[in-house]
């Protein structure tokens, strides 16, 4: 028959190795992240103790008839990246091209999130200012898919 004693030591290890996968799980940031709309932000990647990133949209088309927008296309580049394993800080430049490559215009959006406990979510700010005008911040969360 078990005593109180050695149950009491066969729940705490069954809880104990539960929670650690989560745990591990937690502290991670690599992943593809994306906004409330389900649009691709970052991807973000481990190799040992340093992180790295790819955007998920380098460059498209801006079609004619966009409202306020010139018929081109635009290019988008990571222009700042710092990482640790609960906070990323990172700046986004996209620049707005012409049908024949000449510049139009450009904007930067920059985000500073910190990972949420359960690791499914970075949560913080999107700094935004769009061909060099008074920047605008706001609230902003990303999900891990």
């Amino acid at each position: 028959m078990l005593t109180r004693t050695r149950i009491a030591r066969l729940v705490f290890a069954a809880v104990l190795l539960s929670v650690a996968p989560l745990a591990a799980y937690a502290g991670d940031m690599s992943g593809k992240w994306y906004d409330d709309s389900g649009n691709g932000v970052i991807n973000l990647y481990k190799a040992g103790p340093e992180y790295s990133s790819s955007l998920a949209v380098t460059q498209g088309d801006i079609p004619a008839g966009s409202p306020h927008a010139t018929p081109g296309h635009f290019r988008n580049n990571i222009t700042e990246f710092a990482a640790t394993d609960s906070h990323v800080h990172f700046k986004i430049t996209e620049t707005m091209l012409g049908s024949d490559d000449h510049i139009l215009g450009y904007a930067t959006l920059e985000y500073d999130l910190e990972l949420s406990p359960e690791g499914a979510r970075l949560i913080g700010t999107l700094t935004s200012s769009i061909f060099g005008g008074d920047p605008t911040t706001r609230p902003i969360t990303l999900f891990k898919h």
